[in-house]
């Protein structure tokens, strides 16, 4: 038999060795070739792993397939079930698997790899969401880990446990940037394969770019809290795959209680089928989740394939066919006349953003959160940011100094106040950290090629070549915010102006980054600065002539923030400023205190809650309501069922210029508007992320919110009272 990573080792299998380590190893590595890794054969290559199960779930006694390909030359293997007391159940060290290729079009019909072990299933799992964490070794070297997921089933469905949590695993499948395409990437590329690497490892972002991949933290954001949350809380659950709602609904109808969170977008004609039916029989679901039951999928290939056409549906044979209603589509869309607010209550077009596009931002302002990940001086390890030119004095302060003051610092006036400077790099012929003396804070490394000093405003300056060169800052605890505060300032001497990034200061925390950059295409180039978490990243541009930022002179840059407001500064002088906090950032509104659902929770009608943790957040669901006498009823015209009754309701809206969504609004026009129907005045007016129920036999209730999450994992006292209530209530 040959060796099925017998080409890699080849002159002619270069290019595919080349294709698999970068695609393993991702497009943020930072290598010396200037960000492509060009595969040796001499052993040399950093070592990279990745892997897959066979499938996204199986039952407790079961050997699944786990696909793995390595160039280490052994692999471990440790699982580990998620929950209030995370247990690791199997690990093995010392495992065999090749390096194989990655086909041209993995991300369509995957990698088509050999398995490496299967996987013996204890019989005494519990059922629930597992993490194989795999990491190659050679000798004394190992590998960044990486995760494959896999959800274990109820071997006997309902008889211990009666509630069923579906977990989210087409959506993250649908954004799964692994391969290089997603069921975003248009009518080319209009399907996903099962059978390739989660990338569930975070993606950086470049200013300009303020595009949230729910695929770069998936589970770690919403399923891990509800989960811990639920197990604290006493709650027994039996865990699924969303297609195990198409191929196994015989074990649905044991439970009385089925669960969505998170973000729930890409359902099957199946699944939905199913469900309803389920719901009809009398059983209960609770969407704790947003962006819910958004497009119809097709499964293909025994489930190990989606397909969707999305808003290109004349592609779609379907349409060709005339079968509208299995048009992998938007539900709500007109042709295929099945909106998801028939079965949730509420839909995407009249519910919209609370985050993604910068209209409104998680929580109550605070954009900073502490973080232990390490900063980049002169780039974040992409080949398009390195910093060109000569950088001095980089400070960095837990506090948002005001206009005088920094025009005080760039006239070399202001003392410097070491309670608030978190680092003070003067770049005098070495990279020491001046802010934190005698601490011991380690020296940045330097990356790329050597470093070269040169003479600066007051004795030496750091020269970048933009080829190669950053500096990485070891995290040490004063580099994270003390406060929701921050001053990003240094004297800079661009040798270039590019279209792309050349990044002055990056520092990930978690989903969060701080950066201070200059670049940008066009009439966007100038002085960028982009702070914040998750769905509250802001970024704000200032507006530089590139002549001016390249006559040779030093120029002083900074950016703060202060709670309130973001402002940036070009030689004293302020060249942009926002507020990215708006009235209504990340909650509710109570409208019907008395009801089960807001029991014991103590809110009065008008009530906010939900704000300091961003409750209402990412993307949100809604129906269409009119207001009488100070309350809000849904006028049913959207699909919302007519005894579905408003609890509470979260700002949300479109962001109108983007015009692939316009959509949204031409759906909310395409409703009948016949007599006795209530229509509001304004049929484009924006959403809302909307708490309500109704009950069709069984019941269902909704919050929304892809975010409703955060609440639990804060321990926001409303948001578990409200949980409570819907799980207590549904399970009867």
């Amino acid at each position: 038999m040959t060796d099925p990573s017998s080409d890699l080792r080849s002159t002619e299998g270069a290019a595919s060795r080349r294709r698999f380590l970068n695609q393993l190893l991702g497009a943020g590595t930072l290598a010396a070739s200037g960000g492509t890794l060009v595969a040796q054969g001499d052993g040399s290559d950093p070592l990279a792993i990745e892997g897959y199960f066979a499938q996204m779930s199986c039952l407790p006694g079961d050997a699944v397939g786990l696909h793995v390909s390595t160039n280490a030359d052994t692999f471990s293997v440790e699982i580990t079930r998620v929950g209030a007391e995370p247990k690791t159940v199997w690990k093995s060290r010392g495992l065999k698997a090749g390096l194989h290729p990655v086909p041209p079009k993995v991300a369509l019909f995957g990698c088509g790899w050999p398995a490496a072990i299967d996987l013996p299933v204890g019989k005494d799992w519990p059922s629930g969401l597992y993490i194989a964490k795999l990491q190659g070794h050679r000798g004394k070297e190992k590998s960044e880990t990486r995760d494959a997921l896999l959800i274990v089933r109820s071997a006997n469905p309902g008889r211990k446990n009666k509630i069923l949590y579906q977990i989210a695993t087409n959506t993250y499948q649908a954004y799964n940037e692994w391969g290089g395409t997603t069921l975003y990437s248009g009518p080319n590329f209009p399907r996903v394969s099962f059978d390739k690497p989660f990338k569930i490892y975070p993606t950086p972002l470049q200013p300009g770019q303020q595009w949230y991949n729910p695929n770069t933290n998936s589970y770690h954001t919403w399923d891990e809290p509800f989960i811990i949350w639920a197990e604290k809380a006493g709650y027994g659950i039996d865990y699924c795959a969303n297609l195990d709602l198409e191929f196994h609904p015989e074990e649905l109808a044991k439970y009385n209680l089925v669960l969505s969170v998170g973000h729930d977008e890409y359902w099957s004609a199946g699944m939905r089928d199913n469900l309803e039916a389920f719901i009809a029989r009398g059983g209960n679901v609770a969407f704790f989740s947003g962006n819910s039951i958004c497009w119809q999928v097709k499964v293909e290939n025994q489930g190990r394939e989606l397909v969707c056409y999305k808003r290109a549906h004349d592609h779609d044979p379907a349409f060709k066919a005339g079968k509208h209603a299995e048009l992998t589509d938007l539900w709500s869309e007109p042709l295929l006349g099945r909106p998801e607010n028939h079965l949730s209550g509420v839909g995407f077009a009249y519910g919209g953003y609370n985050g993604l596009h910068g209209e409104f931002m998680g929580g109550k302002g605070e954009l900073l959160v502490p973080g232990d990940q390490p900063a980049y001086i002169g780039s974040f390890r992409n080949a398009d940011e390195f910093f060109h030119g000569d950088l001095d004095e980089l400070r960095i302060y837990n506090k948002a100094l005001d206009a005088d003051s920094i025009a005080q610092l760039m006239r070399g006036e202001l003392e410097v106040p070491q309670k608030a400077l978190a680092a003070w790099w003067r770049f005098d012929g070495d990279l020491r950290n001046h802010a934190a003396p005698g601490k011991g804070q380690p020296a940045p490394e330097e990356i790329g090629e050597k470093f070269t000093y040169v003479e600066g405003r007051k004795g030496k300056a750091l020269r970048f070549n933009g080829k190669d060169q950053t500096a990485a800052v070891a995290h040490y605890p004063g580099l994270r915010p003390a406060t929701n505060e921050i001053t990003i300032a240094a004297w800079v001497r661009p040798a270039s102006a590019p279209e792309t990034w050349l990044m002055i200061y990056r520092k990930e925390d978690g989903e969060g980054r701080q950066l201070l950059a200059l670049g940008g295409a066009g009439e966007r180039n100038g002085l960028w600065t982009g702070l914040g978490f998750d769905s509250g990243y802001v970024e704000l541009a200032g507006k530089i002539d590139p002549k001016v930022i390249l006559d040779g002179k030093w120029h002083h840059v900074a950016a703060t923030y202060d709670g309130k407001h973001i402002r940036l500064f070009h030689n004293g002088r302020v060249i942009g400023e926002k507020a990215p906090v708006e009235e209504g950032a990340g909650e509710y509104t109570a409208h019907r205190p008395e009801h089960w659902i807001l029991a014991g929770t103590g809110l009065k009608k008008g009530d906010k809650f939900g704000a300091e943790d961003g409750i209402c957040g990412y993307e949100c669901d809604g129906c269409e309501i009119v207001w009488k006498d100070g309350y809000p009823i849904a006028t049913g015209r959207d699909g919302t069922p007519k005894n579905f009754e408003v609890v509470a309701t979260g700002s949300a809206r479109w962001d109108e210029p983007e015009g692939t969504l316009k959509w949204a609004h031409d759906i909310r026009k395409s409703w009948p508007a016949g007599p006795g129907n209530l229509v509001p005045e304004d049929l484009a007016h924006d959403g809302y992320a909307t708490v309500g129920t109704y009950t069709r036999n069984g019941t269902v209730v909704t919050v929304g919110s892809c975010d409703w999450s955060d609440g639990l994992k804060s321990g926001n006292k409303i948001v578990d009272r409200i949980v409570r209530n819907i799980m207590d209530r549904l399970l009867k």
